[in-house]
């Protein structure tokens, strides 16, 4: 069973965008600040009873590719094929 709190805050107002023919919209600044969207991140839609939930798509491993550094550069395909090699025989010794 879902449960789904309405939000009711007296003296905010409904904000609304209009879709194009292209099936687009633009968000209100004030959601973007709210969720803290930027350029070209996903959203995810969820449908619900009586409407939708929008919220911005959760972070997978991909999405941190790059961000840590390292002093130690990136090794070679040879490398790194050799590397497999070396583990795979040492699984089946």
């Amino acid at each position: 069973m879902r449960i789904l709190i309405q939000c009711n805050v007296k003296g905010k107002q409904m904000l609304t965008s209009t879709i194009t023919e292209k099936g687009q919209t633009t968000i209100p600044a004030e959601v973007r600040k709210a969720l803290s969207l930027k350029p070209h991140q996903r959203l995810t839609y969820e449908i619900c009873e009586g409407g939708v939930v929008v919220r911005p798509e959760t972070e997978n491993l991909m999405d941190l590719a790059g961000s840590l550094k390292s002093d130690v550069p990136a090794a070679s395909k040879a490398q790194e094929r050799e590397a497999a090699r070396a583990a795979r025989r040492g699984k089946h010794q």
